[in-house]
């Protein structure tokens, strides 16, 4: 019987598959599926996916015909994942060789349809930190998943969980027909995924060890800049506001909000000529269904703990200043970010 199927998407990872792999074959849980989706991938990557195949019977190897991106290969595992609960693993990472193991048991204990452990951060080569959604072990029933969900996109008083899925299982038979946008399409493939879950379990649990080692693998701060990114925000603004009520859809607007102000700052930083920057932000004011949602759910955005620079965004944005916006957005990040010690970065 297999316990836990890994699904482990792999694309240009020849540098970082092995380091991946030799945590996962040496899981102390041993009834474990490992599945591997080569995406396509122009390294060496087929090859050493077939190999991994070769040293060990757990390993189901499916190479793709064509590129399709992160969120689309793991939907190709999950058509073939035959384990109780189901994995996501990104193939430049690695985990504790105890993290299945953990992390099922406490599923088993607890009878709960997903079970999410803390993670590991490189901040720094080879340095990483414990990041935490809970400090101990937290258990939500089926009537606080809502709740729940909304400490996703929109926490009230607390910090918004990591919305990640690789550091968790997920109950297959919760999950049924369930499956991951195109990141080509949305920002964040994770996050409808993870609210879907949520929302249709009846037993969640946190655990507090940092198991995943999420890592940088070499890759440094940007000044190169995704404008589209921020459609794609939109984009699934409007998916995930399908989950919830007409009276609770104002959380997802004020997410969308908050990505936009986040957005805005990531602009200033860029390299990008400041005309080309000033074209994109006409693009961005002469959206009307943005400007349209903006001004619909203007009355909740305020309404956010710690939100500044509130009326002025909501202002610009709306009325198409593009130049007062660009201004505002300078001042955010120069004088209000730099102050607080908050982190800045080319690409929110």
């Amino acid at each position: 019987m297999t316990k836990v199927s890994i699904i482990i998407p792999c694309y240009s990872v020849e540098r970082y598959l092995n380091r991946c792999m030799d945590t996962i074959v040496n899981q102390t849980l041993k009834d474990i599926e490992i599945i591997l989706v080569d995406d396509k991938s122009p390294d060496r990557v087929p090859e050493m996916c077939d190999e991994w195949a070769k040293k060990d019977k757990r390993i189901k190897v499916i190479h793709k015909k064509k590129n399709e991106g992160l969120g689309l290969a793991r939907n190709t595992g999950l058509e073939i994942a035959t384990g109780d609960y189901v994995a996501f693993v990104d193939s430049d990472d690695y985990v504790d060789t105890e993290m299945f193991s953990r992390l099922y048991e406490k599923a088993v204990e607890t009878q709960s349809d997903i079970v999410y452990c803390g993670v590991k951060r490189e901040i720094t080569q080879n340095n990483f930190i414990d990041v935490r959604d809970f400090n101990e072990q937290t258990i939500f029933e089926k009537n606080e998943m809502q709740e729940l969900s909304f400490r996703y996109v929109d926490p009230d008083t607390s910090t918004r969980l990591f919305m990640s899925v690789w550091h968790s299982i997920y109950m297959r038979t919760t999950i049924g027909s369930l499956r991951f946008y195109s990141e080509r399409i949305v920002c964040s493939e994770d996050l409808p995924f993870q609210l879907g879950m949520i929302l249709k379990s009846n037993r969640v649990t946190y655990i507090p060890e940092a198991m995943y080692y999420y890592c940088l693998n070499g890759c440094s701060l940007s000044n190169t800049f995704d404008f589209e990114k921020c459609f794609r925000y939109f984009t699934l603004a409007k998916i995930i506001k399908e989950y919830y009520t007409q009276e609770q859809e104002y959380h997802i607007w004020r997410f969308f909000f908050t990505s936009c102000q986040n957005f805005l700052r990531g602009l200033v930083l860029s390299d990008i000529p400041r005309k080309e920057k000033c074209k994109w932000l006409m693009q961005l004011c002469g959206n009307n269904e943005i400007v349209s949602y903006l001004k619909e759910y203007k009355y909740w955005f305020g309404k956010k703990p710690h939100s500044h620079l509130f009326a002025q965004y909501h202002y610009f944005i709306t009325h198409g200043n593009v130049m007062l916006l660009y201004l505002t957005a300078s001042i955010d990040q120069y004088v209000i970010c730099d102050k607080l010690g908050l982190k800045k970065t080319a690409n929110s």
